[in-house]
């Protein structure tokens, strides 16, 4: 069971070092190959920050995929997943060569029609509330969120003039460590005020990092000192466009802090940033002279990778008793399971689902062994495979 103490050790878990196979068409990935479809890495993408490091670009990383992990005689290809080497986090294919490394729509293109798409239903935000209630600390907004998520969406969505997708692109961002500026940028949102909701979420989770780091001060460590690397070998104007995010996000922080406190579960969290009470410039002389500038940024770092490894560890324990206790994984004439991870679910192949009994008997299984093996309270569902590239042409 896990939750038990606010505490992570480094372990090694059941996906670390395996190989899992996927099956899909060939042909699919040729015809990939010879489309327009491949380009650049994108830097905001989460896999293909990892990519880059192994592959100049798309067309070079699949056709390093067909040529060295393509078993012609089973008709699979070998994803091996391996840990970062902090040892904390989650796992990813080996050389970033796998579907869970791949844009959306790539890997959409190969596997629709062929999978189902598993996922774990609001599953950070979820996680982040249970290791709070478990532990008492402060998620007043966290628990609005993940009690009345569509609710905080559609505000969102009314306050900043977006549609669904950016709105819950907005609150990803936030539980990742980002910021609302920086969402604005990138979306080019023009709304200048910002919902009290979302300036109150961000303190919450800088709360919640806080309330963490005394059990888990060597993941502190990591994080920061991975930051700091990353900010040495950063260009100028990267840096300065990090320090630029780093402030705002400081700078919402110290906006709630001077607000007029209310007297409910905002206590908790004045007991950490102080009340409208203390005198203020002291306030800020303590701050300047205590704070690290990108304490915030360490902090949030601190959070999404504690929350990863929770969530790792959760599939880890849901893919092994699908593979040890049913046959979803089973192709005859194939070495390996066949499922691939994908950070908060799992992709099992449609033939095999069916054969089960259907993705709801599925759906069944996973939420039972999810509470059963873990002791989260988490609901499982299936993600359409949506793609916008027609592969036709080219095949």
């Amino acid at each position: 069971m896990l939750n038990k103490t606010l505490k992570l050790n480094k372990i090694e878990t059941t996906l670390a070092n395996r190989t899992f196979a996927e099956m899909y068409p060939k042909e699919r990935l040729a015809a990939l190959l010879r489309s327009p479809f491949l380009g650049d890495f994108d830097v905001k993408n989460y896999c293909h920050v990892s990519a880059k490091q192994y592959h100049e670009n798309e067309k070079q990383q699949l056709t390093a995929l067909l040529t060295t992990t393509y078993n012609e005689k089973e008709k699979v290809f070998e994803v091996k997943y391996k840990q970062a080497k902090s040892g904390y986090g989650r796992v990813f294919p080996q050389k970033s060569l796998g579907l869970t490394s791949m844009r959306k729509n790539i890997r959409n293109a190969l596997i629709k029609g062929v999978y189902y798409d598993f996922d774990l239903s609001n599953a950070h935000p979820t996680i982040v509330l249970e290791v709070c209630e478990k532990h008492n600390l402060p998620c007043k907004y966290v628990r609005e969120y993940v009690n009345n998520r569509e609710e905080v969406l559609g505000n969102i969505m009314s306050h900043y003039e977006v549609n669904r997708n950016k709105a819950k692109k907005l609150m990803l961002r936030l539980m990742f460590t980002g910021t609302v500026l920086g969402w604005k940028i990138e979306e080019k949102v023009n709304k200048k005020d910002d919902l009290p909701y979302l300036e109150n979420f961000t303190k919450e989770l800088y709360a919640i990092a806080q309330g963490i780091r005394p059990e888990n001060e060597n993941m502190y460590k990591t994080c920061r000192d991975s930051k700091r690397k990353k900010a040495k070998k950063s260009a100028p104007a990267a840096n300065k466009r990090q320090r630029i995010s780093e402030d705002a996000f400081l700078k919402a922080i110290d906006t709630v802090n001077k607000r007029k406190a209310k007297k409910t579960n905002e206590e908790e969290l004045n007991d950490i940033f102080g009340t409208d009470t203390e005198d203020e410039s002291q306030s800020d002389n303590n701050t300047k002279k205590n704070i690290d500038p990108f304490e915030g940024e360490y902090l949030g770092s601190l959070l999404a990778t504690y929350m990863q490894t929770l969530e790792e560890q959760i599939l880890a324990i849901v893919m092994e008793a699908v593979e040890m206790e049913t046959s979803l994984t089973i192709v005859k004439g194939v070495s390996h399971p066949v499922s691939t991870y994908e950070f908060d679910g799992i992709k099992l192949l449609h033939e095999n689902v069916e054969e089960y009994g259907g993705k709801e008997k599925v759906i069944e299984f996973l939420n039972r062994v999810t509470e059963e093996r873990t002791g989260f309270h988490m609901s499982w569902e299936e993600k359409e495979i949506e793609t916008k590239y027609d592969l036709t042409p080219y095949m």
